[in-house]
């Protein structure tokens, strides 16, 4: 994490091309995950880190979050839709976002979805996987329409962006919205479990917090980065035990 009092130390001992600030990450997927929470995310801290950059000429990579919208409108999201939160993380961090791209106009904001893939499997993918052994996964499928997003996939995109001098805000998930259900469905049989049961279905509902980009370069389709992420899973107990 970037701390903004060490920043300008860090500038000056070391000079960077560009600064990336994963702040926004953790604290938007426990914004998602528990949606009834007091959650905030720090607007001064992020306009702050964003003015020191722009003071040295650093690039600045931050994350935002698809809380911006309310999911009302009944489509996936592209960068040009206007703001419309629905609670006090989603206005927070729309206020975040003005701020970052008020004091460093060069800064580019990836907005992502539900991102699983955390080495520690503490994400939503990794829950639920862990909900259908312990009873637990109900809670999880909330009635919404999502765009769950393969880590290594959203750092490889936003990497190239930055990489390619782009700014703004883009919208980075992975190709293939979903409902939480069909997430799990899709999780349980990348993973070779059972099918969840037919009858465990969060209930029907008009929210879309879906993201689209109308700026290009999609991430690579869900289906595949889940394939891929119930292999990476599958791979690391034998690279834990070999250590």
């Amino acid at each position: 994490m970037v701390d903004p009092e060490a920043l300008p130390d860090d500038l000056a001992a070391q000079p960077a091309w560009a600064v990336i600030d994963p702040t926004g990450l953790p604290l938007a997927a426990a914004a998602k995950r528990y949606p009834g929470g007091s959650f905030r995310a720090d607007i001064r801290r992020g306009e702050r880190v964003a003015g020191l950059c722009a003071g040295v000429g650093a690039r600045l990579l931050a994350f935002s979050s698809d809380l911006v919208f309310d999911g009302r409108t009944g489509s996936a999201a592209v960068e040009s839709d206007p703001v419309r939160p629905s609670g006090a993380y989603g206005a927070s961090e729309a206020a975040r976002e003005a701020g970052i791209l008020g004091a460093h106009p060069g800064a580019l904001v990836a907005r992502t979805s539900v991102v699983f893939g955390l080495p520690d499997a503490s994400d939503e993918a990794g829950l639920l996987l862990a909900g259908l052994g312990s009873g637990s996964l109900r809670r999880f499928l909330r009635p919404e329409i999502v765009s769950p997003t393969y880590l290594p996939d959203l750092v490889h995109a936003a990497l190239g962006l930055l990489a390619a001098g782009e700014a703004g805000l883009w919208h980075l998930v992975n190709a293939g919205e979903t409902t939480w259900a069909g997430f799990a469905t899709r999780l349980t049989l990348a993973a070779g479990l059972p099918r969840p049961a037919p009858g465990f279905r969060a209930p029907a509902d008009h929210r879309n917090t879906a993201l689209a980009s109308e700026r290009g370069r999609p991430l690579p389709p869900l289906a595949g980065a889940v394939a891929r992420y119930a292999a990476e899973r599958r791979r690391a107990p034998a690279r834990l035990a070999a250590e």
